[in-house]
């Protein structure tokens, strides 16, 4: 086409890729037409921009990669080489001006809702782990007061045990006495069998204790 009167455009921050999909879709919005792109030219013939013109109009385009800023420059063709510019479509050239701010606008503002959208994933993310958390909490604290209700019962019948074991072993030192300074007989007899009954019991609440230990140490 060589040089022809356009608007130039410099978008920072937003991708090549973006905007360049989001230029062509723009321009195919409301029409069956396509954008055609040759030798980096990307043409539209019959687009229905009501922004710029009532009726399709036909757009030509750049968009290049520079650096931290994408460059997009665009050419509005209203018929054949009649196109838009401040000295022969002083009205329409502000409205084809503003049409390439406009769509920047709409990046831009994609790219905060984007960004917010993401933002607030990850708040969500975030209270959700800290909610997590908070319930793991809970639950580690009732189990630990849980286990220090099960230890301080255990303690109190350990205490229980002991005493009763102290009891115990005082009984069979008593009987024990007893049994050595008697004469064989029936008497005699009953003693070795209570003694032996203390015996077991003995035995049976040594063995209670040291299971109640191990809970404790478990």
């Amino acid at each position: 086409h060589g040089p022809t009167p356009g608007f130039l455009l410099a978008i920072p921050e937003v991708s090549y890729e973006t905007i360049s999909e989001s230029w062509i879709k723009s321009l195919e919005q409301g029409t069956k037409s396509k954008v055609q792109m040759e030798l980096g030219e990307l043409s539209i013939f019959g687009a229905n921009i009501k922004e710029i013109a009532l009726t399709p109009i036909n757009v030509y385009s750049h968009i290049k990669d520079k650096d931290s800023v994408t460059i997009l420059a665009a050419a509005f063709e209203l018929k054949k080489d009649e196109y838009i510019s401040s000295e022969t479509q002083s009205e329409k050239f502000v409205m084809a001006k503003d049409y390439p701010f406009l769509f920047a606008s709409d990046l831009y503002l994609k790219l905060a809702k984007d960004e917010l959208r993401d933002e607030e994933k990850k708040l969500n993310k975030l209270e959700r782990d800290l909610s997590s958390l908070e319930n793991d909490k809970n639950k580690f604290e009732k189990v630990i007061q849980s286990n220090n209700t099960s230890i301080n019962a255990i303690n109190d019948e350990l205490v229980i045990l002991r005493t009763n074991l102290s009891s115990l072993n005082d009984e069979l030192l008593i009987q024990t006495n007893q049994l050595n300074t008697m004469e064989e007989g029936v008497a005699r007899e009953e003693k070795t069998k209570y003694i032996e009954d203390l015996e077991k019991r003995i035995k049976k609440t040594n063995k209670e204790i040291e299971t109640n230990e191990k809970k404790i140490v478990d």
